[in-house]
């Protein structure tokens, strides 16, 4: 008959600071409005009021790795047996989700009719830690293990039955701009990949997590999301709904991330999906080295120019679009012949940059490019040439007027506000 091993709590640190005054454990809030709170619970998980969903911990919390450390600390109780309680005899903790493994420090077995089990010093060990942030998000199983003194034979490791559900993200660095104080629980459910996701990335992490974003948003919402509801393009008057202008430039724009959470309005347009884009990225928080994991910049050009043939962002039904406002053009055609007098272009528009200084890459999921019979958008591909070069059609002269490919392109600066 095995041995029972029960888990009460698991716990973590109010704060935790490591030397260089680096806070390990970062403030996370959830929830919106008068609801919303910055989880600061020291109680992760507890007995008495057990939590299984496997995708909304009510306490979730976020680390900065550091020495490949997990602070947790497991409280619950095991029934000793002769076999354990040999002298010198020790024990450890382990705890598993999927591919990751975390292993405590070693503890003396307690004395006689002691049951208590405390562990604590987890670190990660037999797993593949990446150089990128990810979630260990679900049920985790844990298994106590006994460390004989030499010679001795050891029992045999007793795992606990019990569900212990937690949301826990790790990242590199600290909280990135324009984030000040605290992550936002529902974005990192949104965007931050898991163990298996993120070592599948094949070569450059921020690239893989730069395109993963960029599809992320092209299709959020909808029955796979909870039946959120989905966003569409503007393509009646273009104007935006989640952001608004700071000054009369396109430089500065504030943007409403509470909003597009809770998805308050239907329609959006380029410059608060540039932000959308902007913001998932600073999520992810910070490198190793103070900046941000993936360094963004929205850039603004007036004019644009005549879109090529491509889906508008929300309205992937329709993959031809070359008249981005055709609700405002008579017979309604999101096609049209190039020099149709009535056919609308972007007066102006903004995409994000991010990546070296030479070798900037486009973040656009505003408008796609068909290539053959499918299409792309612009997850991180391109380098800016050749965005200049594909997002709007060349060397085209409208009636009475001739666009310069983004003339007046500047960069602008981004607000969060909730």
């Amino acid at each position: 008959m095995a041995l029972p091993f029960t888990v009460t709590t698991i716990t973590v640190p109010l704060l935790l600071v490591d030397t260089a005054g680096i806070s390990i454990r970062q403030p996370i809030r959830t929830g919106f409005g008068c609801a919303s709170r910055i989880s600061v619970s020291t109680t992760i998980w507890p007995s008495s009021a057990p939590y299984t969903d496997q995708k909304l911990s009510p306490w979730p919390v976020v680390f900065q790795i550091k020495e490949l450390s997990v602070p947790f600390t497991l409280n619950g109780n095991f029934v000793f047996d002769a076999t354990w309680r040999q002298p010198k005899s020790q024990f450890v903790v382990t705890g598993a989700l999927g591919p990751v493994r975390i292993q405590s420090e070693s503890f003396p077995v307690p004395a006689d009719n002691d049951t208590t089990v405390t562990a604590s010093g987890f670190t990660f060990y037999e797993t593949d830690v990446p150089n990128a942030p990810f979630k260990c998000v679900g049920n985790w199983k844990w298994t106590i293990t006994h460390i004989p003194p030499l010679a001795r034979p050891a029992a045999v490791p007793v795992a606990s039955k019990q569900l212990t559900c937690i949301e826990a993200y790790f990242f590199l660095g600290g909280i990135a701009p324009p984030f000040k104080t605290f992550h936002i629980a529902e974005l990192l459910r949104l965007i931050v990949l898991d163990l298996i996701e993120v070592n599948a990335i094949v070569g450059d992490p921020v690239l893989g997590y730069a395109s993963h974003i960029a599809w992320k948003m092209w299709w959020f919402g909808g029955i796979a999301y909870g039946g959120i509801q989905p966003l569409r393009y503007d393509c009646l008057t273009g104007n935006t709904w989640y952001t608004r202008w700071l000054d009369n430039t396109g430089n500065r724009l504030a943007f409403d991330l509470d909003l597009f959470l809770q998805r308050k309005q239907e329609w959006c347009n380029c410059h608060d999906l540039a932000c959308i884009i902007q913001v998932c990225c600073a999520a992810l928080g910070k490198n190793t080295t103070n900046h941000s994991f993936i360094e963004t910049t929205r850039f603004f050009a007036q004019p644009f120019g005549y879109i090529p043939c491509g889906p508008l962002f929300g309205w992937r039904d329709y993959i031809n679009v070359n008249n981005p406002f055709w609700m405002g053009t008579n017979g309604l055609q999101k096609d049209m012949e190039q020099m149709d007098p009535n056919r609308t272009w972007f007066d102006n528009h903004s995409w994000v940059q991010f990546g070296a200084e030479r070798d900037q890459r486009i973040l656009d999921i505003t408008h796609g490019l068909m290539a053959g019979t499918a299409y792309t958008i612009f997850a991180g591909d391109e380098t800016v040439a050749q965005y200049l070069n594909t997002s709007t059609e060349q060397g085209f002269s409208g009636r009475s007027h001739i666009l310069g490919p983004h003339m007046g392109t500047r960069p602008g600066d981004l607000t969060l506000c909730f």
